[in-house]
């Protein structure tokens, strides 16, 4: 294989430069639907959002009181930045969409019991744990 000249391989970080700049401005162009989505994501699962307006456009910090999750994304984030907090806020829903079904189906079972069932359970619930 030939060793590249010096024109093409100037020719060839030129065209990688123009191909990063147009996947960055893609991303860039997505951003703000994609914080939307994520600022809805977290309200339905009860994580608290705080929009500050900077230089550079809005600043969201998704938080919770308890200290385990503490993000803050804006324009100038990395995508791999916005990829980790949209995981973490599919997880926090699937896992209450999972708690909400395990409720149901529990009120179910309970509801399908005999009176004296019911009566047994509920005296008896604490040796159950």
């Amino acid at each position: 294989m030939p060793r590249e000249t010096k024109e093409e391989r100037v020719a060839r970080e030129a065209r990688e430069e123009s191909e990063r700049l147009a996947a960055t401005a893609v991303y860039r162009a997505s951003i703000p639907g994609r914080l939307m989505v994520a600022q809805a994501l977290a309200q339905e699962v009860g994580i608290t959002t705080d929009i500050r307006l900077t230089a550079t456009g809005p600043s969201v910090r998704f938080y919770e009181s308890d200290g385990i999750l503490d993000e803050t994304v804006c324009y100038t984030t990395e995508e791999w930045e916005l990829e980790h907090l949209e995981r973490i806020l599919r997880e926090k829903k699937d896992e209450k969409d999972a708690r909400i079904a395990r409720r149901e189906l529990a009120q179910k079972t309970f509801d399908s019991l005999s009176t004296e069932q019911k009566t047994a359970l509920k005296e008896n619930i604490h040796y159950l744990r």
